[in-house]
């Protein structure tokens, strides 16, 4: 029975007793007639004036980095709520201190659970001290809202679908404990002591002779002197990085066959402490994935070429952290698709579990085209190849990528 029969009952209740001078019907008609008033009253009004609010104290975070999560209800008008019980969903990933988290019936999800009695025109906040203890892309909410009146007659139920993201960055390790040494072989491979010709920076033109790449024409020039002119660059020791990062992690496989999560996180790690590196160095760096990210739209793999940008770290920092551990492609197919259009005196760096033969020759071609190019091995059980005098570097201990004291160098 609803509410407004209940309501009418003890109305007529009420009405028997007064016109049978029962005084014992009269007055449990009437009190249960006030309690049946308050509670359809509250019903109807115990979340007007309610708010709730999630806030970050950032939106981006390094891994192992603490934030503040704050949760904020707030009571705008004179009636009380006896209680209010709110159940928030928020990533399973991050480590929530003190905080009383129940299970969720959504994969790799928890719920927040927060009770309280918000009184007329209060507002409760509560913080909570978050450990980002994993790289991605975090969800928090939606929040399910629940409030009963003071005599329990009733549960009212609202939904809160506003959901805040939290981006958290992969671990940064330096290039020593990875066993990539910068003074040493890696170092001079992306920094070689040679002079490349920089297109950024022009120092004048010449005649066109016979073999200049037509990409040298200085076209407004060649128009105002009625005959073709070339670029005149010059010489520059910047050497831009590119590395291109494989998402396939056991060989022989399709992507459909499932992945080994370490070599995936000990691969982005290795993949964002290199960039992390040459942005230290001022290098233009730039990233190539074979796979696309959590919620990509469109893309099939990232594409974020070498950049002097501000920015450009940010965003190879958020590319590695969204990654999905799916290959859309080989990686050898990645590598001869992007590798032409990259600026002469790039060194191509090559990221992967496998080595397969398709993409070592890829990067034999990339060799004979004139740029630098190195292959960096991931994992125990990564097999040694033979790469025509390539430098070939080794990153292992894939078991113990989150405690930095114990990987093996």
């Amino acid at each position: 029975m609803t509410s407004e029969g209940w309501l009418l009952v003890l109305f007529l209740l009420l009405a028997l007793g007064a016109f049978l001078r029962e005084a014992l019907l009269f007055l449990f008609a009437a009190a249960s007639l006030l309690v049946a008033l308050a509670s359809w009253v509250w019903q109807r009004h115990c979340f007007r004036g309610v708010t709730y609010r999630r806030m970050l104290s950032q939106r981006r975070a390094f891994f192992d980095e603490e934030i503040d999560l704050v949760l904020e209800v707030t009571n705008r008008k004179p009636l009380p709520l006896p209680w209010l019980e709110i159940e928030d969903e928020v990533p399973e990933g991050l480590v929530y201190p003190g905080a009383r988290l129940a299970s969720s019936y959504k994969p790799r999800r928890r719920t927040l659970v927060h009770l309280c009695s918000p009184r007329w025109y209060e507002r409760i906040r509560r913080r909570y001290r978050i450990r980002c203890a994993q790289r991605g892309l975090h969800e928090f909410g939606p929040a399910t809202l629940r409030a009963g009146d003071l005599f329990g007659m009733s549960i009212q139920r609202r939904e809160e679908p506003a959901v805040d993201s939290l981006i958290v960055y992969p671990r940064i390790v330096p290039l020593e404990r990875l066993g990539l040494p910068v003074h040493g072989p890696f170092g001079d491979l992306i920094t070689p002591h040679t002079l490349w010709e920089d297109p950024a920076y022009v120092a004048g033109v010449r005649g066109y002779q016979a073999g200049d790449p037509l990409r040298r024409i200085h076209w407004k020039a060649s128009a105002r002197l009625g005959s073709l002119q070339v670029k005149l660059l010059e010489p520059t020791t910047h050497a831009r990085v590119a590395l291109f990062l494989d998402m396939q992690t056991l060989a022989g496989h399709a992507w459909w066959a499932g992945y080994d999560p370490l070599l995936v996180e000990l691969s982005v790690i290795v993949a964002t402490s290199i960039a992390a590196w040459a942005a230290e160095q001022k290098h233009p760096v730039g990233l190539y994935v074979n796979g696309h990210r959590f919620r990509g739209e469109g893309a099939s793999t990232i594409a974020l070429p070498p950049s002097e940008h501000p920015e450009q770290l940010q965003a190879i920092l958020e590319a590695l952290a969204t990654i999905m551990p799916v290959p859309t492609l080989p990686l050898a197919d990645l590598l001869a698709a992007e590798a032409p259009a990259l600026p002469w005196g790039t060194t191509v760096l090559a990221i992967t579990p496998i080595a397969d033969p398709d993409l070592l020759g890829a990067l034999v071609a990339v060799r004979r085209e004139g740029r630098s190019a190195g292959l960096v091995l991931v994992g125990t059980q990564a097999p040694a190849v033979a790469a025509d005098g390539m430098p070939v570097f080794h990153v292992r201990s894939e078991e113990a990528w989150r405690d930095l004291e114990r990987v093996a160098l």
